[in-house]
């Protein structure tokens, strides 16, 4: 417990001066599961809540769960989960982006999830937590020099502006390498 201390407590105060966690700003780090959880208590202790949004997610999670239960009752291959639903309702579209494109790259593949599921999820695990890694060691930069645009390619007062097109390819590059891994790796 006391190594977690010494290695945590200083990341989130790298990354609470670099990006502010769970701040409105722009270019905050979001929070919006604790947004949520926030309003749960605030809404019963000022008597605030939004029922009509309460019982519509209600409405919305049992027509789900009903609409589940006759697919898994015709055997089809496509299931209607009431949690990937909701968490879709609750997250940010660039955070569910990611597994929407990784459950395609899943359905391109022709992968079964119960046969090529361990080198895909290692290789994917290994991507989440290099971008986590990432994040932190160029929050380092920011602190240190304390101006958030310091790795902004604009500040670097370049005679042109840099092209965006090596994204694509970067992205394309990355999709193959997880569609080549979930369907021939496994």
């Amino acid at each position: 417990l006391l190594k977690e201390r010494v290695v945590i407590a200083p990341i989130l105060e790298v990354l609470e001066k670099a990006y502010t966690i769970g701040g409105s700003a722009k270019g905050s780090l979001a929070a919006p599961q604790a947004s949520i959880i926030a309003t749960i208590p605030v809404g019963i202790l000022n008597g605030g809540l939004p029922w009509n949004y309460i019982i519509t997610g209600l409405v919305l999670g049992v027509l789900i769960i009903i609409v589940d239960l006759i697919l898994e009752k015709n055997q089809t291959k496509f299931r209607l989960y009431c949690l990937g639903v909701a968490i879709a309702f609750y997250i940010p579209i660039y955070y569910t982006a990611p597994i929407f494109i990784g459950s395609m790259v899943h359905v391109v593949a022709g992968t079964d999830a119960d046969k090529h599921s361990s080198d895909g999820i290692l290789y994917a695990a290994g991507l989440v937590t290099g971008d986590a890694l990432f994040g932190i060691i160029t929050a380092i930069p920011i602190v240190i020099t304390t101006d958030a645009n310091v790795l902004v390619p604009n500040s670097w007062q370049l005679p042109y502006e840099p092209p965006i097109w090596p994204s694509f390819i970067a992205l394309a590059a990355l999709l193959f390498s997880l569609f080549y891994i979930g369907k021939f790796e496994p």
